[in-house]
């Protein structure tokens, strides 16, 4: 009964997204295709153990979840409008052997992101419709309530049935303003993937659906150097995701396995930066991407990058400016110019900003240990893996204060 749970559990997670999509475009409302959505999944848990798994359990979810938003449409006294639809009635077997859901995903996607829309949830509105992301775990990267993220949600995706906001690809002028919030939202789903994998069931499908949707974003818009950035920045990193750990610890790059990484998917990766570069456009993903090649080229052929890597992030900090990319350019500061340098520009951040930071921590240790105050850098250590919220990196971090020897025994 535990694994009927477990894989009807990973046929829900493996296609909500196409078949949320799929059902709003078609009816034009994303909380009701949800709910509908939620009522086919209780009903597969409830009769798929008895009955099988059905050969196509992508169709008998939608026609069931596509049942219950007939029946809701019904009780609103408005399914005459939608019984008039001939995409709406068009017949579908309960289990099709080979029925391919159109990908509606980057209509969503582009919904998600209308002006009419708050430009401040349309990340989140994304992560929760197309990527599956819980409310939960979206207001923890929001660092608000998972209440308030939730109400914010809900309003949301009211205003886009309110506004009547049609799910079809903007016109090509109305795309470059939209774009931007939609290759966040994917670059954000796929780092939220990769933190999970070690310790949440399936959370590696959501990486891989960021990787197609940066591909179907590239296919898109191909004359978009940064929806190619962005594709070329997850292929980078995608590449590496076998080499990340090592006996239940982070590995950073510098150290990492190089022979686990994928050859053709780095080849990929080199090739769709090389086409983004021929614009002759630089922005945020472009550089993110080409910073991961440069450290990755430093590990292959062991010449020193730092200098050009250090300009990569002033570019990055001077177009995309946050306290992520600040604290990164310090350690590049101190990998190019020397740990002082780097402790310098770290000095120069709002420690308001920093105190309960973790990367910030984490790397002031690391610039405070290459300079020698060991006592200091232990105490640092401390901080940053208190911090931790993710299992392998505080195994790393407790591995790095452990090294510093007697210098740091006593902080």
């Amino acid at each position: 009964m535990r694994e009927d749970k477990r894989l009807i559990e990973r046929v829900f997670q493996a296609s909500s997204g196409r078949l949320t999509a799929y059902l709003a475009a078609r009816f034009g409302d994303v909380a009701l295709a949800e709910d509908a959505l939620s009522a086919a999944f209780a009903a597969a848990l409830r009769l798929w153990p008895d009955t099988g798994v059905p050969t196509s359990p992508e169709a008998w979810l939608y026609q069931v979840a596509r049942r219950a938003i007939l029946d809701t449409l019904r009780r609103r006294k408005t399914a005459a409008a939608y019984a008039a639809d001939p995409v709406a009635q068009r017949p579908e077997a309960e289990d099709a052997p080979g029925f391919v859901f159109p990908d509606e995903r980057l209509k969503l996607l582009f919904v998600c992101a209308h002006p009419a829309i708050a430009a401040d949830l349309h990340i989140a509105l994304m992560l929760n419709t197309v990527l599956g992301v819980e409310a939960h775990r979206i207001a923890h990267a929001f660092v608000i309530s998972p209440a308030t993220m939730s109400q914010r949600l809900t309003r949301a995706k009211a205003k886009i049935r309110e506004a009547r906001i049609p799910f079809v690809i903007p016109d090509a002028e109305d795309m470059p303003p939209r774009l931007h919030s939609v290759l966040q939202a994917i670059y954000a789903g796929f780092g939220i993937g990769w933190d999970e994998a070690r310790t949440r069931m399936g959370a590696e499908d959501l990486t891989q659906e960021c990787l197609l949707l940066a591909r179907l974003v590239a296919e898109l818009m191909p004359q978009a150097p940064e929806a190619l950035g962005c594709l070329a920045l997850l292929l980078y990193s995608d590449a590496r995701h076998k080499s990340r750990t090592r006996d239940g610890a982070y590995v950073p790059l510098s150290e990492q396995d190089a022979t686990l990484w994928d050859a053709d998917q780095m080849r990929e990766a080199g090739q769709v930066l090389q086409r983004a570069a021929r614009f002759q456009h630089s922005g945020p993903f472009q550089l993110m991407a080409a910073i991961q090649s440069a450290h990755i080229e430093a590990r292959l052929t062991g010449r020193d990058y730092s200098e050009g890597v250090a300009h990569l992030y002033a570019g990055l900090r001077h177009i995309a400016p946050g306290l992520g990319v600040e604290v990164a350019f310090a350690m590049a500061l101190g990998n190019a110019q020397g740990p002082e340098f780097g402790l310098r520009q770290l000095d120069l951040i709002d420690p308001v900003q920093t105190a309960s930071y973790q990367p910030y921590w984490a790397t002031r240790a690391d610039l405070l240990r290459r300079t020698g105050r060991m006592t200091e850098a232990a105490s640092a250590y401390d901080l940053a893996i208190g911090l931790s919220g993710d299992s392998a990196v505080r195994q790393y971090l407790i591995g790095r204060r452990a090294g510093l020897g007697a210098g740091g025994a006593h902080a």
